[in-house]
């Protein structure tokens, strides 16, 4: 092969690295526009809805009850301190809760659903409250990841509670 159609071919290669690496600097992500993300309104109120029944359900029959009535049987909770509990295990640990000296409460802040519309989340924030001297135990944030069951029925796929929350205004969401 003769010298100078090898250093035709090696400029040739150099050319179209350059000219690609051009083209990369030239269309990256950032420049790519995606569709903004429609949030489904009615779904997420409706969801967020739900979170509302349990957290009445909860105040007026008891957490325990309220848990075993809301939990997929395939549910993973997460609990400080503990390594997730899943399945079996989650309802086992619901069925032993000790609620009668305390009442959970929360509040939902947001929440989503997917547009397959069987599948969203919602998260808040929790009080712990002494039943007898109404004293706050503790303040906390939640997310639950909720699914629709084979019935259509939102059911609680996964729910992480973590404790310690100052005031509202410390959030950056106090208008939620």
């Amino acid at each position: 092969m003769p010298r100078s159609f090898g250093m035709a071919v090696l400029m040739l290669l150099t050319s179209f690295l350059f000219y690609s690496c051009d083209l990369l600097r030239k269309h990256n992500d950032a420049d790519i526009e995606t569709p903004p993300v429609k949030k489904n309104w009615k779904a997420a109120e409706e969801l967020m809805n739900i979170d509302k029944e349990f957290a009445a359900y909860s105040r007026d029959s008891g957490l325990k009850k309220a848990y075993l009535e809301f939990l997929d049987e395939e549910a993973v909770m997460l609990r400080p301190n503990h390594y997730p509990l899943v399945g079996t295990y989650t309802l086992d640990f619901v069925s032993q809760l000790d609620d009668k000296d305390t009442e959970v409460s929360w509040e939902v802040k947001d929440g989503e659903v997917a547009s397959s519309d069987d599948l969203g989340f919602t998260y808040g924030v929790y009080t712990v409250i002494q039943k007898e001297s109404k004293d706050t135990v503790q303040r906390g944030t939640y997310a639950m990841v909720w699914k629709k069951n084979k019935e259509g029925l939102w059911k609680v796929v996964m729910d992480n509670g973590s404790p310690g929350v100052g005031d509202e205004k410390d959030t950056g969401r106090e208008n939620q």
